[in-house]
């Protein structure tokens, strides 16, 4: 049976933006909904009404629950005054950043096409990969600052750490050879790590070969 194109049609506050692959004998959508976020939807749910968001109204009422069990098996007492636990604190904010366009900082995380791997769509796998958040640490994507959030690139990292991930990722090949034959015609690693935007130390690691190791 040919599908009725439904692209451009507003279903409450669903904007149906094109087609996507069916699930089985049923026809999807992809949709965007008023708060920005993007989902599929089965076309019967949009012409239904069954479905007219993409589930924002309901997390508002949820959230509340959510941070009160996560809290209570995390670590921290339930209570209306209490806050869920530092480690869920890191994942909620870590999918905001990815998935929410009015988050304050998407433009540098989802808007940049960096997302949340699907393991980690469930805080119980987070927790199982990444353990309890330490102290005085925040998530950091390592060794690829690039890269998405997922197991094998993230690391629970001190805000030094972090400095030094993204000093690592400001040099380029051009810029560590530069900084070789500066340093070996006698420039101070204070006046490279000024001109290039990066830390003495991280400056002095090139010189040294600590760090850019295969590149000369």
């Amino acid at each position: 049976m040919r599908r009725i194109d439904l692209t451009g049609q507003l279903f409450g506050k669903l904007l149906v933006i094109g087609p996507a692959p069916n699930l089985g004998s049923s026809t999807r959508w992809k949709v965007r909904c008023e708060c920005g976020n993007e989902t599929l939807v089965a076309s019967l749910h949009l012409r239904s009404g069954r479905q007219t968001a993409c589930g924002c109204q309901r997390t508002s009422h949820a959230t509340a629950e959510i941070h009160r069990k996560l809290a209570t098996k995390h670590g921290n007492a339930a209570g209306v005054n209490k806050r869920p636990s530092p480690t869920y604190q890191s994942w909620s904010a870590m999918w905001r950043r990815c998935t929410c366009p009015k988050s304050v900082n998407y433009h540098r995380y989802g808007g940049k096409g960096i997302s949340v791997c699907m393991r980690w769509q469930d805080f119980e796998m987070f927790l199982a990969d990444m353990g309890e958040r330490p102290p005085g640490t925040s998530i950091d994507r390592y060794p690829n600052r690039n890269g998405n959030y997922e197991p094998g690139n993230c690391r629970w990292a001190t805000a030094a750490q972090q400095a030094r991930n993204r000093d690592d990722t400001k040099a380029t090949p051009d810029i560590v050879r530069e900084i070789r034959v500066k340093m070996a015609k006698g420039e101070s690693a204070r006046a490279l790590a000024k001109r290039f935007g990066l830390s003495r130390a991280s400056v002095t690691k090139i010189n040294n070969r600590e760090s850019w190791k295969e590149c000369d």
